[in-house]
């Protein structure tokens, strides 16, 4: 049954990828604009005032503390993710083309930004202050959307277009939110890498980036929206509230894109040395 699967999953991957390249590019583009579309024709979403009202979580005698305290977790994997970039502390460095860590670069400086967005967020909830999370976070999403068309599609369009125009995409969402009330766009920059990557991967073959690592990444995020949403119930079972536990697990799954990078590294490193 397994080997069944695996063949005829193996099958329709190859019959994807023997389309000429400008028609898997349709497909992907085709589906972006599928995906804006469907959005402009749903409702308005407007911002619920009642989504500032967090379980508590004061530790030290201190209110919020253990809220704001918890997005270090980003601040870690941030540093920790451009300092093995920036300096090419990754090793071996997995990256073959010029310019091809920049993406992940942006990646992690998205990340170290959403841990003083969101505490500056939750050191004082409000709608205001909620912009500069939810920009933070649009830097991740669309700087690593632009890391799996730069490694399947084309370096240079991934790099020197999509990059610049996907993060001008996200800073226009909040822009349009501010301006509107209207959250439709914001909602897409979250939707975009989520249903695109996976495509991309299934359409195009890739030296860096990896379904499975993808695929961590979108089961810890999960499992923080989990929390989120569960916020007060989890704060009841253990006086800990699920927000807090969401940016954790949230950082993991940032995480989870280091590790992937240094997986390639080693089958690049193992592919050279054989």
């Amino acid at each position: 049954m397994t080997e069944s699967f695996t063949g005829t999953w193996t099958a329709l991957v190859a019959s994807l990828r023997a389309l000429p390249v400008g028609a898997r590019v349709w497909i992907v583009v085709g589906t972006a604009a599928l995906i804006v579309a469907l959005a402009t024709l749903a409702p308005p979403v407007l911002q619920d005032e009642g989504y500032h009202d967090f379980a508590p979580t004061a530790l030290f005698g201190v209110a919020d503390f253990g809220i704001v305290a918890s997005n270090g977790a980003f601040l870690v994997v941030g540093i920790w993710g451009l300092w093995r970039l920036g300096f090419r502390r990754l090793a071996p460095w997995p990256f073959a083309g010029p310019g091809e860590h920049w993406p992940y670069l942006v990646f992690f400086l998205g990340v170290a930004l959403v841990a003083l967005g969101s505490g500056y967020y939750h050191a004082g909830p409000s709608t205001e202050t909620l912009l500069w999370d939810r920009l933070a976070m649009t830097v991740v999403f669309m700087a690593l959307l632009a890391a799996f068309i730069a490694d399947r599609i084309h370096l240079g369009v991934g790099v020197g277009v999509a990059l610049p125009l996907l993060l001008a995409l996200g800073a226009l969402s909040m822009a349009t939110w501010r301006v509107t009330d209207d959250l439709r766009l914001y909602h897409i920059v979250q939707a975009l890498p989520i249903l695109l990557a996976p495509m991309i991967c299934l359409l195009f073959p890739g030296r860096v980036t990896r379904v499975k690592y993808l695929a961590w990444m979108v089961f810890w995020f999960a499992l923080a929206t989990f929390c989120d949403l569960f916020d007060k119930t989890i704060h009841g079972w253990i006086g800990f509230g699920g927000h807090a536990i969401k940016h954790l697990l949230a950082a993991i799954a940032c995480a989870a894109i280091l590790a992937m990078l240094q997986d390639a590294g080693r089958r690049s490193n193992a592919a050279s040395n054989p």
